[in-house]
């Protein structure tokens, strides 16, 4: 956020073939910064010289600086054509259309005001500032550097250059330019709300919460810098303190939509899916902004009492809303319609980094068929790691579009030629939906992510399969063509770290372990009764809970009050918190006997996880999708015995596995052979089904004229 500048008097320093406006008093008054006196004088020189190029630029420069943009457009336009060549007034005319949103405009008048000579620290600062408004960094970067060069003191120069570099991706430089104004002005706010946010997106927490803190020492109306610093401490685990701040931001600004989207993700961590609904709508309501309307509909996910019509009805406001298709409706792609040609497949994601879709889209890459297809990743990642580095050394066109906009995202797909666009977000944490909106490929496909319909026109078709989405229930219910893959719509890469299989804990404690490591928000109400109620039936049973919100002490208190409430004491529920190393995290399940899979929204990579680690997965057959998940991974590793059709046969399941220690002990030990043999892991097998698909659609887009979406 740049600190709307004062624009100031600025210096003479040429003679122009007119009467040079440095000679008028008017203009040495200003430049003295005496405003009032500045004025007077102007007037009395305009009374004997209706033409003095000085006196105009003073008065337009006071119009300016009152506010009275229309008046000192005219007044500098006539001290230009008192005098073309006065350097100043280029530089105020520049200002000017700064102020009004021209800054093209503004540019052709700085180099104006350069070429005759006008080389200042100010000048330089306020060409970057246009040019970093037209995104054109490198070049404002270049102008902040010479205006250093000029003023080494002169921090708003060092502010801009570190907000260039953070928009470039060069954070660390932009942390260091922050440090320096903070060091030049100790009170300039900004620059610490700036440096915080820098530390935010390199997770180092503890010191955003510093410098936010800092910052509102010295300004603490500000409901940014609270809101960011809410920010800070929910990744932090502190949610008690970011829900306090988060109010304090809203309290100063009632309409700031920011704070009430980040109070609805605080909640969710919580398991708070109503809560973080209403918190959702009312952002909404102050600002319809896709990316939190998308929040509101992944939450919508998690509770039984939203139907699936209701998701299906929010999912078509969202598209509604913020679809912006380009003009002239569907576009005429260059792309020639040969159906046995080779294939450009473009996958965008924010997840090609340490994340659950990885899991699943990396033995995609790595199989797919060379001959066949040509693959391009659209990777919105803002925080590479080694899973990113190592996707990338996978696809032979590799495109980072974290810090690009949507429509250079969508050119940059056409220029690109990609036949078939695929979707791996929906309406999850930074999605490019507004990317396909604006119809960027010919045919675009949404698969992985997201356990629903995205609602967009533009998005032609779904990938998922006969098991998630029957036939007979399931195609009202999506905008998209739903095409169902045979060998089931997921393909299962383990994590490379493997602890090896152990027994059961039951056989050497007697005690049978229950286990869950979901998201809190999908354990709802229900989940609770039904999951104390097995508790109750296995004398001396015990559950594992493990998810990031259960470092939280609060939410911890709150969920042992729940199970408490449901009938489960303390001492038969332990809650784990996130840990740091994932050969810890899988080492986990080596205390669990018998997973339990939530609903109405089932787990994937949780169930593909513990069943790598030899954990059975009992599992609830629901009516949407993301209750049909865990029986599609259950069907594909030939274990449709686990899959139960109600609440009363899923608690005879688990309680008939917990009970029966050869058939958990025979589970176990064979599990992950089970997996690595079935067409879960049949990665070739599946890439060439997928393949076979995109075959099919693409030969039907080369015999239709333009309709993307038809009959599958």
């Amino acid at each position: 956020m740049t600190k709307k500048k004062i624009l100031k008097p600025s210096r003479l320093l040429n003679k122009g073939k007119h009467q040079d406006p440095s000679h008028s008093r008017a203009v040495r008054l200003l430049k003295a910064g005496l405003l009032a006196a500045a004025q007077k004088e102007s007037i009395a020189e305009l009374t004997h010289t209706p033409q003095a190029a000085g006196a105009l630029y003073v008065q337009g420069q006071v119009a300016l600086l009152h506010g009275e943009l229309l008046m000192a457009g005219i007044l500098l336009h006539r001290a230009l054509d008192a005098n073309p060549d006065f350097p100043e007034t280029y530089l105020a005319l520049g200002d000017l259309k700064s102020e009004t949103g021209a800054p093209a405009e503004a540019i052709q008048h700085y180099e104006r005001a350069l070429a005759l000579g006008k080389a200042t620290a100010l000048l330089h600062n306020n060409l970057g500032n246009a040019l970093k408004s037209l995104g054109k960094f490198t070049q404002a970067i270049s102008h902040y550097h010479r205006a250093i060069d000029l003023e080494p003191g002169y921090f708003l120069a060092h502010f801009n250059l570190g907000i260039a570099l953070r928009l470039q991706g060069q954070v660390e430089k932009a942390a260091t330019c922050f440090r320096k104004v903070i060091e030049l002005k100790p009170d300039y706010f900004m620059a610490l709300d700036n440096l915080g946010t820098i530390f935010d997106d390199l997770g180092d927490y503890s010191q955003a919460i510093t410098c936010y803190q800092r910052s509102l020492e010295l300004n603490n109306s500000n409901p940014v810098a609270y809101n960011n610093l809410a920010n800070a401490q929910r990744n932090a685990g502190l949610l008690q303190e970011a829900e306090k701040n988060c109010r304090l931001a809203i309290s100063l600004a009632e309409n700031f939509a920011p704070a009430y989207k980040n109070l609805g993700v605080i909640h969710h961590e919580r398991g708070e899916v109503v809560e973080a609904m209403a918190a959702f709508r009312r952002a909404i309501f102050k600002q319809p902004d896709p990316n939190i309307h998308s929040n509101l509909l992944l939450t919508m996910n998690y509770p039984a009492e939203i139907s699936q019509a209701e998701i299906w009805i929010e999912a078509c406001r969202w598209q509604e809303l913020h679809e912006t298709p380009r003009e002239n409706g569907l576009r005429n792609y260059p792309n020639t319609r040969e159906p046995e040609r080779r294939l450009k497949i473009g996958y965008l994601s924010p997840d090609f980094r340490e994340h659950s879709v990885a899991h699943f889209i990396e033995p995609v890459l790595r199989a797919h068929h060379r001959e066949e297809v040509d693959i391009y990743a659209y990777a919105s990642v803002f925080k590479p790691d080694t899973t990113t580095t190592h996707l990338q050394g996978l696809v032979e066109h590799w495109r980072d579009i974290s810090l690009c906009s949507d429509p250079e995202v969508a050119e940059m797909v056409g220029r690109d030629g990609i036949d078939i666009l695929v979707d791996l977000a929906g309406h999850t944490q930074g999605n490019r939906l507004p990317v396909f909106a604006l119809q960027s490929a010919p045919l675009q496909i949404t698969w992985l992510g997201y356990p629903n319909t995205t609602g967009l026109k533009a998005i032609g078709y779904r990938f998922t399969d006969g098991v998630a989405d029957p036939p007979e229930l399931a195609d009202q219910s999506y905008s998209e063509t739903l095409v169902r893959l045979d060998s089931g719509f997921l393909c299962y890469q383990p994590d490379p770290v493997n602890p090896p299989i152990v027994p059961p804990p039951s056989r050497e404690s007697g005690i049978i372990t229950f286990g869950s490591f979901n998201t809190l928000a999908k354990i709802t109400p229900e989940v609770i009764r039904v999951w104390a109620e097995i508790l109750a039936a296995v004398p001396g049973s015990r559950l594992l809970l493990k998810n990031k919100g259960l470092s939280n002490q609060e939410t911890a208190r709150r969920y042992r009050g729940m199970f408490e409430a449901a009938g489960v004491t303390a001492d038969r529920l332990e809650l784990m918190g996130m840990l740091a190393a994932k050969e810890d995290h899988l080492g986990v399940y080596e205390r669990i006997d018998l997973a339990l899979d939530p609903f109405p929204y089932n787990g994937t990579t949780t169930t593909c996880e513990a069943l790598w680690m030899g954990v059975p997965v009992v599992t609830l057959r629901g009516d949407r999708h993301a209750g049909r998940v865990g029986a599609s991974i259950m069907h594909q590793v030939g274990l449709g015995e686990l899959v139960a059709e109600d609440p009363k046969q899923y608690h005879e399941l688990a309680l008939s596995l917990a009970l029966d220690q050869n058939r958990l002990t025979e589970l176990r030990l064979g599990l992950r052979d089970r997996l690595r043999t079935s067409i879960l892991m049949d990665h070739n097998r599946f890439v060439t089904t997928l393949e076979t698909s995109y075959r099919d659609i693409w030969r039907r887009w080369c015999g239709s004229s333009s309709d993307q979406k038809d009959t599958q």
